[in-house]
């Protein structure tokens, strides 16, 4: 399951399980980028798309209720959905820097929640969190992205210590990538 697959490093796992011919479930509130998704996964790949906005803890939860009532529980969970803007402290538009915290620390949350149970029932699996280098060291004219995805690298740690092995928990920390 990979939330945020309308583009960038979403689209790129969707398209990179889709040719391995793992069965995919894509998430992203951008239905028409999401097809394009599907578009590009290879035509025998297995890939379901809905659409989810993943700072809605509700709609997280009815998603992985329909994901797993489809498929059972998945094997990995990707909360990738990851939005930002580029702009001073005093110059961030604050209402959109809440949405960035809605959907990047969120949205994770959310994911984490609405799955970890079935992951649990299952017996395993992994939760996969995107941080980010900004996760490690605040990047100015960025201060609500990497605020979020501070947060985002505590809360993975701090499951990582609840679960002890049971669902394997880990944030990645990615730099500039070019997808």
């Amino acid at each position: 399951m990979i939330t945020g697959a309308g583009a960038g490093m979403g689209r790129a796992l969707a398209r990179r399980f889709g040719r391995a011919g793992v069965e995919v479930f894509l998430s992203d509130v951008d239905l028409p980028a999401e097809r394009e998704t599907v578009r590009l996964c290879d035509a025998g790949a297995r890939v379901h798309l809905d659409e989810v906005d993943v700072s809605d803890a509700d709609a997280m939860t009815a998603y992985a209720d329909a994901v797993v009532g489809r498929s059972g529980p998945p094997a990995m969970v990707f909360n990738n959905a990851g939005i930002t803007m580029v702009a001073g402290v005093l110059e961030e538009d604050d209402e959109y820097a809440r949405r960035i915290m809605a959907v990047n620390l969120g949205g994770v949350v959310n994911g984490t929640v609405a799955f970890l149970p079935h992951l649990q029932a299952a017996g395993g699996g992994s939760i996969v969190n995107t941080s980010s280098a900004f996760g490690f060291l605040g990047c100015p004219t960025q201060s609500a992205y990497s605020a979020s995805k501070f947060a985002v690298r505590a809360l993975t740690d701090a499951l990582r210590e609840e679960e002890r092995g049971q669902v394997r928990v880990c944030s990645i920390h990615p730099g500039r990538v070019d997808t």
